[in-house]
C-alpha cells in the first residue's frame, strides 16, 4: 500500500501552545454510558456526576450559561454544576415523565425537547419535538428561582401537521432546531414538514420548502425542496445555513426572500447540524466533525466511519451519534451533544486565520528591495501571490515565507494576495494595484536600508537589508565600532549582509550604494543596541525544521545551532515518549518514523545541553 505523509509543523512556543489545543475533544459534562434511561433525581448535580438521557439540543445564553436538552428535561450548566430547570425530575421511562404541561420548573413536562434559541431578553425557546410545539422558558435568574415554562407557538398534537397562522393555531411536525434572526424573528427547522418556518410575534409562516414534497431543488419559497432538514445556524443577520440531512448537503436561506441555494453537497454525509465560526463552516455528522473552508471539506475531529468514546485530538477522537453543536466565543470551542454516549463533549479549536499584510515601500523603483510582511492572526502556513510576475525574490525568501524580500524588474502596478491557513481552515487577503514601480535611469542611487532587528544580544545574528532606489549595482557597508563579524559568507560589499556583534554597546551603520552614475550614502547613528549577554546560547541557539520526506514513513529534520550531539524525542499529547533519536549533529537527518505510530498530533523536542527547541507535528499517513 502506498502512503502519503503530511506533516503540519509550527515552530515556537506561542504557536505550540495554541496548536496543542486545536481539535482536542474532552468530556465537558455527564457520565458516559450506552443506551438511555439513566437519571439523577436531584435537580442540582456536578458536571462529572450528571446523568443525561439522550442529550440533544444546545444553546448559550447572553451570560455564557450553557443549556442542554435531553429526552425529557431542560438543563443548564452554571460553573461546575448542572441544574435541571424544567421537565420531569426522575426516570424518563415512567408514565408521568413526558407531557405538555406548562408551569414553573419541574412541574412542566416535555416530550423529546431538541434544539433551542436564546432571545435578546435571555429567554429560552425550545423545539418540543414530539409535542410538535415551540416552548418558552423564562430567563435564568439564579438557582433558587424557578424558570416558567409556557407554550409559545404551535398546537400540541400526537401526529403533528402543517398549518400557518396565529401562534396558537399553527401546526408543526417535529420541529428540530431554531435560531433568532437579526430582526428578532424565530426561524424553525420543521423536520418532518421538510421546510423552514418563520415565527413572528403573532404569526407562523412557511419561509421556504414545500410540506409533503421532498427534494433538493434550489429556488425561492415553495419552489425550494429539502429532505429532512435537521439543524441550522445564523450565518448573518439575514441568512441561515441548514443541515439538509437526507440530501447530504448544507443549504443557505435568504431570510428576506426565502431563496434557497446549496453551499455544499460533496464530502459530507447525513449532516445533523452546522455551525459557522469565522470563515469556517463546521458540519456535525454522526461520528465526526468536518470543516469547510469555502473551497474544500476536511475531517476536523473524530472518525467518519468508526464510532466510540475517546477523548483525544483530531482523528484519534471518537464520538457516538453527535446531534447538535454550539460555538462558545468565550472559550473558543465547540460544544456538541454526544447522544450515543450520553455526554456533552467540548472540542477546542483555533479559529481560521484573519489575514492582513503590509508592504514597505509601496512606491519603489525597478530593482529596489520591497518587503512584504504578514500581519495575520492565527496563521501557521503562508502562500503569497504577486501579479504580474515581474519580480525577483531576494535574501533567501520564498513565496511561503512570513516575510518576503523582492525587487521588481518592470515598471507598473502590482497586486498582492496572501493566503494563510491553520488546522481550522484558511483565509486570504488581496490588495489590487498595491505596489507602484517606476523606472528611473541616469541618476545615482538614493541609499536606504533597515536592520531586521535594532536590539539584540551579543553574538545574535542581525540582517541588514538594502532598500536603495534607482538601480544600485554596488554596496559598501560601514559599521562602528568594529566589534562585529560578517556571517554566512556575507561581506561589507554584500547587498544583504548578516552581522554578529561581539561586544555590548550601540552601533552606527552606513551604506554607500552606487551605480554607473555615482554613489550615495545613508547613515544611521546609534542605530543598533547590543545587550550584555555573553553568548547567544542564553537565547536558545537551537533551531529545528521538520519537512515531509518523499520516502514513505520518513521525515526530514534540519538542525542548526548545536555545539555537539543532540537528542530528538517524540511525545504523544498525553506526555508519553513514543520514540527518540540520539547523536544528531547540525545538518539534515532523514528520520524513520515507527511503523506503529498512529495518525494525530505529536510534540517533537530537540535537546542539546541546557537548551531545547520544540515543534508540533501533525501526522497523517
Amino acid at each position: 500500500m502506498k502512503h502519503s505523509l503530511f506533516l503540519h509543523v509550527s515552530l515556537g512556543l506561542a504557536a505550540l501552545s495554541q496548536g496543542l489545543h486545536a481539535q482536542t475533544a474532552t468530556t465537558h459534562a455527564g457520565v458516559q454510558y450506552l443506551g438511555s434511561g439513566s437519571y439523577l433525581s436531584t435537580p442540582n448535580n456536578t458536571v462529572t456526576t450528571e446523568k443525561f438521557s439522550r442529550p440533544s439540543g444546545l444553546a448559550i445564553d447572553n451570560n455564557g450559561i450553557l443549556y442542554i436538552t435531553d429526552e425529557h428535561n431542560v438543563l443548564l450548566i452554571e460553573g461546575s454544576n448542572t441544574r435541571i430547570r424544567a421537565g420531569y425530575l426522575g426516570d424518563p421511562n415512567e408514565p408521568g415523565a413526558i407531557g405538555t404541561d406548562d408551569g414553573t420548573g419541574t412541574v412542566s413536562r416535555f416530550f423529546a425537547p431538541a434544539g433551542m434559541a436564546v432571545s435578546s431578553a435571555n429567554d429560552l425557546y425550545v423545539c418540543d419535538r414530539f409535542n410538535h410545539t415551540i416552548r418558552k422558558v423564562s430567563k435564568f435568574v439564579n438557582a433558587s428561582n424557578g424558570q416558567i415554562v409556557s407554550t409559545y407557538a404551535g398546537k400540541a398534537s400526537f401526529t403533528g401537521g402543517h398549518k400557518d397562522g396565529t401562534l396558537g393555531a399553527a401546526l408543526f411536525n417535529e420541529p428540530a432546531d431554531c435560531v433568532f434572526d437579526g430582526s428578532g424573528n424565530l426561524i424553525v427547522v420543521d423536520f418532518f414538514n421538510d421546510c423552514i418556518r418563520k415565527v413572528t410575534s403573532n404569526l407562523v409562516s412557511t419561509l421556504c420548502g414545500s410540506p409533503g414534497n421532498t427534494g433538493s431543488n434550489n429556488g425561492t419559497g415553495s419552489a425550494a425542496r429539502f429532505y429532512a432538514p435537521s439543524g441550522l445556524c445564523l450565518e448573518s443577520s439575514n441568512t441561515i445555513l441548514v443541515a439538509d440531512k437526507n440530501n447530504d448537503a448544507i443549504r443557505r436561506v435568504n431570510l428576506s426572500t426565502g431563496a434557497v441555494t446549496t453551499v455544499l453537497n460533496t464530502g459530507i454525509s447525513s449532516p445533523n447540524d452546522v455551525q459557522v465560526v469565522g470563515n469556517s463552516i463546521f458540519i456535525i455528522e454522526n461520528t465526526c466533525i468536518k470543516v469547510y473552508n469555502g473551497t474544500s471539506v476536511s475531517l476536523f475531529c473524530g472518525n467518519a466511519t468508526t464510532p466510540g468514546y475517546t477523548n483525544a485530538t483530531g482523528n484519534q477522537a471518537r464520538f457516538e451519534q453527535l446531534r447538535q453543536v454550539v460555538y462558545s466565543a468565550a472559550n473558543n470551542c465547540l460544544y456538541v451533544t454526544d447522544e450515543g454516549n450520553n455526554v456533552i463533549r467540548k472540542v477546542t479549536l483555533n479559529p481560521a486565520p484573519t489575514v492582513d499584510f503590509s508592504a514597505s515601500p509601496t512606491s519603489a523603483t525597478v530593482g529596489q528591495t520591497v518587503i512584504l510582511k504578514e500581519n495575520t492572526q492565527f496563521g501557521e502556513t503562508f502562500n503569497w501571490s504577486i501579479t504580474p510576475a515581474n519580480y525577483t525574490l531576494l535574501n533567501g525568501s520564498t513565496l511561503n515565507s512570513k516575510t518576503v524580500y523582492l525587487s521588481f524588474t518592470t515598471s507598473g502596478t502590482y497586486s498582492v494576495t496572501l493566503n494563510a491557513s491553520n488546522p481550522s481552515g484558511s483565509n486570504q487577503a488581496s490588495k489590487s494595484n498595491y505596489i507602484n514601480i517606476s523606472n528611473i535611469s541616469g541618476v545615482a542611487p538614493a541609499a536606504n536600508f533597515i536592520a531586521d532587528k535594532t536590539s539584540a544580544a551579543i553574538n545574535e545574528e542581525v540582517s541588514l537589508i538594502d532598500q536603495s532606489s534607482n538601480n544600485p549595482t554596488g554596496w559598501s557597508w560601514s559599521i562602528t565600532p568594529s566589534t562585529f563579524t560578517f556571517e554566512g559568507g556575507s561581506t561589507a560589499s554584500s547587498r544583504f549582509p548578516k552581522v554578529k556583534f561581539t561586544a555590548a554597546g550601540t552601533y552606527s551603520v552606513s551604506l554607500t550604494a552606487s551605480n554607473g552614475v555615482g554613489p550615495n550614502t545613508a547613515s544611521k547613528n546609534n542605530y543598533i543596541t547590543i545587550g550584555g549577554s555573553t553568548s547567544i546560547r542564553d537565547f536558545n541557539p537551537l533551531q529545528m525544521g521538520v519537512y515531509p520526506n518523499p520516502a514513505a514513513g520518513k521525515i526530514q529534520v534540519n538542525i542548526s545551532g548545536t555545539t555537539g550531539a543532540s537528542t530528538l524525542r517524540l511525545f504523544a499529547l498525553d506526555g508519553r515518549e513514543v520514540s527518540s533519536w540520539s547523536g544528531l549533529l547540525t545538518g539534515r537527518h532523514a528520520i524513520d518514523l515507527p511503523a506503529a505510530l498512529g495518525n494525530g498530533f505529536y510534540l517533537m523536542r530537540l535537546e542539546n545541553g541546557s537548551h531545547t527547541q520544540q515543534t508540533r507535528l501533525h501526522l497523517v499517513r
